[in-house]
């Protein structure tokens, strides 16, 4: 993998190669900033026979935020860990008719830096999922990490 500098191009670059149907889905980080991570995903590659999103990708893109989220707050501690979810649940709203939007924050109170090598930790995260100006669904995720050891 090519080192790059910025974290986000990096993080799309493992998602990517590491998590290829996020590729196929046509994920797209859209920013990440003031502790707030944006995805987006087109409808086009996500769409159910009703021609809206289908529960299925609209749950992975909300669950990779999720990770994306805590994948950029582990970088920024300086902390590398392995980042599994340990539960997820979607609670669908109204149908996504366009692009499939979602965003969400890190705790505050996290301390990642503090972390010791072989620490375990869990996060609950709540991704919100959009389309255009309208709230179509909430993911709550239970993420769980485990520090590796620093080089």
């Amino acid at each position: 993998m090519t080192t790059m500098s910025d974290p986000c191009e990096r993080l799309q670059q493992i998602w990517h190669e590491q998590i290829p149907i996020s590729k196929a889905m046509g994920i797209q980080l859209v920013s990440f900033e003031g502790g707030e991570l944006r995805l987006r995903a087109a409808l086009e590659p996500n769409v159910n026979v009703h021609g809206t999103g289908f529960a299925g990708s609209l749950y992975a893109v909300a669950a990779l935020c999720g990770w994306g989220l805590t994948h950029l707050n582990l970088e920024a501690a300086e902390q590398q860990a392995s980042i599994v979810i340990a539960r997820g649940e979607i609670d669908y709203r109204r149908p996504v008719a366009g692009d499939i939007e979602c965003s969400g924050r890190f705790p505050a109170d996290a301390a990642l830096a503090e972390l010791q090598p072989g620490a375990r930790q869990r996060y609950d995260l709540t991704i919100d999922i959009r389309s255009g100006d309208r709230s179509c669904a909430t993911f709550a995720g239970v993420y769980a990490i485990k520090v590796n050891a620093r080089d």
